[in-house]
């Protein structure tokens, strides 16, 4: 026999065995006919989705990416699995031990930003790369098969049943079964009921949005040099309005007149004379912080051109 046929054979075997033990159903395993496949999700608790599979002790899928290369391995270990790739996510995932639990995670983003440099990346001074680190540097026992990360967004979770239920980014819905479940999505950016805020402005929360930013940016600029351009689409143009002085509306205001003044002007001297940076703040700049640390930094960005405006915002157009 063959050291391949030996394998294959090996692998039947192992897969037949984990099928008896755990219940799990496999292509190929003998009991894998389609009323077996609809009972077993109904005992696993996905009752009314029967086109929905339970795969192994971790994650059940359905029929169309019943594949076991995607599924992890089943060590009779407790499963935790962590939703989110946040701050919370990766400090947890950095300080569990891998030996006591099989680890599923499940986010849209299968990264960690560091926001505090998210600024710097809106105009270029560092690149995307330099302020994400992925899940598995975090956590290097994910690429282990026990383990497991899984890009989507978790829509429903059922404690009494110890199941979530997830869709993928591209709409296949399935279910991870858990033991131990650990919730770190975070937060959502809020517009305040302001109209025109979703439609009309960029947030910065993460890399796709700092790349947005700076391609706008770019975008604009070259846009204001277009022959025939009116006084009023090219003031319009190069103007960037930055609503909240917190740490994140200083730190891009800064960005962007270091930009202005460093770059530039050696670029395109006049279209760098005419770009103006606004801060609009309902209450004081930077708020949360130290009153002479508030007046430093009102002077330093009113030093480099940036316009402090007092104010509320009603609507973006």
């Amino acid at each position: 026999m063959s050291r391949l046929q030996w394998g294959y054979s090996v692998l039947s075997l192992a897969r037949r065995l984990v099928s008896k033990q755990h219940g799990c159903l496999l292509p190929g395993s003998e009991s894998s006919s389609s009323s077996s496949w609809t009972s077993t999700a109904a005992a696993a608790g996905a009752v009314g989705h029967h086109s929905t599979i339970l795969l192994s002790r971790g994650v059940h899928f359905s029929k169309a990416v019943r594949t076991p290369e995607t599924l992890p391995l089943d060590t009779g270990r407790q499963r935790l699995v962590v939703l989110g790739t946040g701050w919370a996510a990766a400090r947890l995932l950095h300080d569990i031990d891998p030996r006591l639990y099989d680890i599923t995670v499940v986010s849209p983003r299968n990264h960690m930003v560091f926001t505090p440099l998210l600024a710097s990346t809106t105009v270029g001074t560092l690149e995307a790369r330099s302020v994400a680190v992925h899940v598995t540097t975090i956590q290097k026992a994910l690429k282990q098969p026990q383990n497991q990360y899984v890009q989507a967004e978790a829509t429903a979770v059922f404690p009494d049943r110890q199941v979530i239920e997830a869709r993928s980014v591209d709409g296949v819905k399935f279910y991870v079964n858990y033991d131990k479940l650990a919730i770190c999505t975070g937060s959502q950016g809020s517009t305040f009921g302001i109209p025109g805020v979703e439609q009309h402005a960029h947030f910065l929360r993460d890399v796709r949005h700092a790349e947005d930013i700076r391609g706008k940016l770019i975008e604009n600029i070259a846009l204001a040099g277009v022959p025939g351009r009116t006084a009023d689409e090219y003031n319009r143009l190069l103007h960037v309005v930055i609503v909240g002085g917190g740490p994140t509306g200083v730190e891009v205001a800064g960005e962007l007149s270091n930009l202005v003044n460093r770059d530039l002007k050696h670029i395109y001297p006049d279209r760098a004379k005419a770009m103006r940076v606004t801060v609009v703040e309902a209450k004081e700049l930077l708020g949360s912080f130290d009153g002479s640390l508030r007046e430093y930094a009102a002077r330093k960005l009113v030093a480099q051109g940036v316009t402090l405006r007092k104010g509320v915002v009603k609507q973006v157009e």
